[in-house]
């Protein structure tokens, strides 16, 4: 593609920063990029992912070659998508079909292109040989019939039962009929199946092994128990809280803490499934013989003994212990992996990829922070505190005794050596925050990055702070649903929510509540302590990550956990403006923060500064010497 390259194509430059996060690339690969055209596969790193994907949404690469199996995965806007045969995988005869066509060919002419007269190109190429009609049909079939995600084997009904009664639309036996005549299942099959299918269900979320819900005798209707909150506010389905449940229960009873591997184990899903495939029960054996003595306590409480290290050397373990021993494995890599800082080396060790080994670690970070969210719920203070630093540790891939200072906030980590280098080396730390500061003198801070759900329009939506990039973004935190200052905050807020956007800025409200709070609480009226209604998303921040990330989050005390009083003023660029926190009594001023927020988008625009109690209209100060006496000659 070298010296043939279309000129277009070489109008891309690639940032030193992506330059830089795709360091350990292949250099044939990497070398593409000064030419625009960038690469994007499942041996990539996240990190390398995303700048890849950076890259070619800011144009900096104009094109973007992905695998089959990635390529429905890159949600981007392109001009034109091109096939480059009609099969898909590794797997012989795996023909692309016409909904993984669809899904990829939609990326072609979206709605993101600035030049709306753009149309977007599909190409799908394939061999002369190949029967025309196939081609056909995968290009124009028609969609495939939508159908429903609940199942008659009960799975999706328990959950969907449970949300139902947590949010109050199910109390009464009667109203569990309704509810399973309503949904699209029963359009699908007889509705007299789902609502059987239903009750049953129902009578499983109540059963004394694993109480989710109770019937109220006082109050005469179901209600949800400290588990079934649990489930909800973690997202794990019901059939997985049971044996999450069971495990904590294990883990509370007595933790081993002198290593991770006990933790580890808690955070790798019992459903893990490693690129490799899962281990023989000769790696198995080998793994259970070479434990310290407190990774032996560890299998010991787990139910591996030193028969099940024999009998796993000879591939005669019964078959529930074979799933907790494949589990534990998996629990060794994670644990090797935070210990060793090598994630490249002990991939290698275990034959995997980095990038299977670095997809293993986020998987287990995100379950991490579900089973800390659910221990919260579960009143377990203890258990959701080990929860959280162990979802750090895993993610950020940092040594016990280094990672609060992940914790920060707007502290940005450097790369594994270069945080080293700080740590072995104070004089060298102050070097690199001087260097830093004096890098962005103009820029206060950036903002941290969060992406979590929240209540939008009355329903569940994912929404990130990129999603608002390019515009003014108002981002206030407050301690608890329910509560007293709050609501009348928030209905400030909603209602006066035109006025912030006439002049270009979105509000965004935060606690950590559980959406499912605070759905009730919007829609429940003024008059009975709800919200009746919202004009701006109230964002769930149920891992406490963005409150941390924010500075506000309450560590300690009678309210540790909640948050402060803090609102945010973000640029287009992502910069913080300004910062307010008020102690928990004390609400805000919409007038002030549209004050606020008028005074910068015109200093941004005139270059000049806002005097103190500046209002719209009112007299500015041209920030020079000899050019401020205009404004000071007439005070």
């Amino acid at each position: 593609m070298g010296a043939g390259m279309p000129a277009a194509l070489t109008s891309g430059s690639i940032s030193a920063e992506t330059c830089r996060a795709l360091r350990r690339c292949r250099p044939h690969l990497a070398s593409l990029l000064s030419r625009g055209v960038a690469f994007h596969h499942s041996g990539l790193l996240p990190e390398e992912r995303g700048a890849v994907e950076a890259a070619f949404r800011g144009g900096q690469a104009l094109v973007l070659v992905a695998t089959s199996t990635v390529a429905a995965g890159v949600n981007l806007p392109v001009q034109r998508v091109i096939f480059k045969h009609t099969h898909i995988g590794r797997q012989a005869g795996a023909l692309l079909d016409p909904t993984r066509y669809r899904q990829m060919a939609g990326r072609a002419g979206r709605a993101a292109f600035k030049d709306k007269s753009i149309c977007g190109e599909s190409y799908l190429i394939a061999s002369a040989a190949g029967p025309p009609a196939k081609l056909l049909g995968i290009v124009g079939a028609p969609l495939e019939p939508v159908r429903s995600c609940l199942s008659l084997h009960q799975r999706g009904l328990k959950r969907a039962l449970l949300e139902a009664i947590a949010l109050g639309l199910v109390l009464e036996p009667e109203e569990v009929a309704l509810y399973g005549r309503c949904t699209l299942l029963a359009q699908q099959v007889s509705a007299e199946h789902v609502v059987a299918t239903a009750r049953e269900a129902l009578a499983w979320l109540g059963q004394p092994a694993h109480p989710f819900i109770a019937w109220d005798k006082s109050l005469q209707v179901y209600r949800p128990l400290p588990l079934g909150l649990a489930s909800l506010a973690s997202g794990f389905g019901p059939e997985d809280c049971v044996g999450m449940y069971r495990d904590l229960q294990l883990a509370r009873e007595g933790m081993v803490l002198l290593t991770d591997l006990h933790l580890a184990f808690l955070c790798v899903s019992p459903t893990e499934e490693l690129a490799g495939g899962s281990p023989d029960g000769h790696r198995i054996g080998r793994l259970l013989q070479g434990l310290s003595a407190p990774d032996r306590e560890t299998a010991r409480r787990l139910g591996l003994t030193p028969g099940a290290s024999l009998a796993a050397g000879t591939n005669r373990l019964s078959e529930d212990i074979a799933r907790v021993a494949q589990r534990f494995w998996v629990a060794a890599l994670v644990s090797q992996a935070i210990e060793e800082g090598d994630s490249a080396g002990v991939a290698a060790r275990h034959g995997l990829t980095e990038a299977d080994l670095q997809g293993l670690l986020e998987r287990s970070a995100r379950t991490a922070g579900m089973l800390a969210s659910f221990c919260e719920r579960m009143a377990w203070p203890e258990m959701e505190t080990l929860l959280r630093q162990m979802q750090v540790q895993v993610l950020q891939g940092v040594a016990p005794e280094a990672h609060a200072l992940t914790q920060l906030p707007f502290v940005g980590l450097p790369d594994e050596d270069e945080l080293v280098h700080i740590l072995s080396k104070p004089r060298a730390g102050a070097d690199h925050g001087r260097a830093r500061e004096g890098a962005c003198p103009a820029q206060i801070l950036p903002s941290p990055a969060f992406k979590a759900t929240a209540v939008v329009d009355g329903d569940f939506k994912t929404v990130s702070l990129e999603d608002y990039k390019g515009k003014y973004v108002v981002l206030f935190f407050y301690p608890m649903d329910w509560t007293f200052v709050c609501p009348t905050e928030i209905i400030a807020f909603s209602d006066r929510v035109k006025e912030f956007q006439e002049i270009g800025v979105e509000v965004l409200g935060a606690s950590v509540d559980s959406p499912f709070s605070h759905l009730q609480w919007i829609n429940t009226p003024r008059n009975k302590g709800g919200l009746g209604g919202l004009s701006y998303p109230l964002i769930a921040d149920l891992t406490k990550s963005i409150s941390a990330d924010y500075g506000v989050l309450i560590e300690e005390g009678d309210n540790a956990g909640v948050a402060l009083r803090g609102l945010f003023i973000i640029s287009p660029e992502g910069i913080l403006r300004q910062i307010t926190v008020n102690d928990l009594p004390v609400g805000r001023s919409v007038d002030e923060t549209l004050r606020l927020l008028k005074a910068f988008q015109f200093t941004d625009e005139h270059g000049e500064v806002c005097p103190a109690n500046w209002q719209e209209g009112a007299d500015t100060i041209k920030p020079t010497p000899k050019d401020s006496q205009e404004y000071f000659s007439k005070q």
